[in-house]
């Protein structure tokens, strides 16, 4: 049996040791996160046919919560066109029920016809949200003292990221019929009426394996380290390849 490269085990152990519970929500409030999404998700008009039920990520949700303690009002510039990402920002106790709430009335400024929002207003985090084909989310948040380019003092960033990523440009969010009736051939159970399997896990398969190694060396070469959520993509990685 051939023995994995030594920096793949290392990565490999502290994947293990940075990823149990690194300052994640809670159980019950990653439930209420995925909940949220499915619901909102399954009451779309027109209604969706593809749909897929969504699952929570802890590995996305590692990387959402160390974005959230940089306090930036802004999308990660490392994760663009590699995972979806929806940003709220509140000055008092978060409110996980009024933030998703929030990205889901965008709908209203959202036309499916023409694939557009109206003018001066945005629905990018609908659209992200009732992606269909996404199937992972995984959120963080941090109270910031001060959130860089607003200025907010004493604010809570709530940070969600999604897989695979939404709102391709000229893409609409999701195909039109009825119900599960254009669910994926791996996805053929209808849960909460969108496309289920019963053997899918929290995994996310699609993470891509090019993306996080190049991110590892990156940080390397300009910083002399890599970043908590750079060790764990990689960690992710090696874990992957010793299976």
């Amino acid at each position: 049996m051939k023995m994995a490269p030594r920096w793949t085990l290392i990565c490999a152990g502290l994947w293990m040791l940075l990823a149990p519970g690194r300052g994640q929500f809670p159980k019950e409030d990653q439930q209420r996160i995925v909940n949220l999404h499915n619901h909102h998700r399954s009451t779309v008009e027109p209604p969706a046919a593809d749909m897929i039920h969504m699952k929570w990520s802890g590995e996305l949700a590692l990387i959402a919560k160390e974005y959230a303690t940089k306090c930036i009002w802004e999308h990660n510039p490392d994760s663009q066109n590699i995972m979806g990402e929806n940003l709220f920002i509140t000055t008092g106790p978060l409110d996980i029920e009024k933030a998703l709430s929030d990205w889901f009335m965008e709908h209203k400024h959202y036309s499916y016809d023409n694939n557009t929002c109206a003018e001066n207003e945005m629905c990018g985090h609908y659209t992200q949200m009732v992606w269909a084909k996404t199937k992972e989310v995984g959120c963080g948040s941090h109270l910031c003292e001060t959130v860089e380019a607003l200025g907010f003092k004493n604010a809570t960033l709530l940070v969600c990221n999604y897989l695979p990523l939404g709102n391709y440009m000229g893409q609409k969010p999701y195909q039109v019929g009825e119900q599960c009736s254009k669910c994926p051939d791996d996805l053929k159970n209808c849960v909460d009426q969108a496309c289920d399997s019963t053997d899918r896990d929290e995994l996310p398969s699609m993470m891509p394996t090019e993306w996080m190694t190049e991110l590892y060396y990156t940080e390397m070469s300009s910083s002399g380290r890599p970043s908590a959520s750079s060790l764990i993509l990689v960690g992710l990685l090696a874990s992957l390849l010793l299976l």
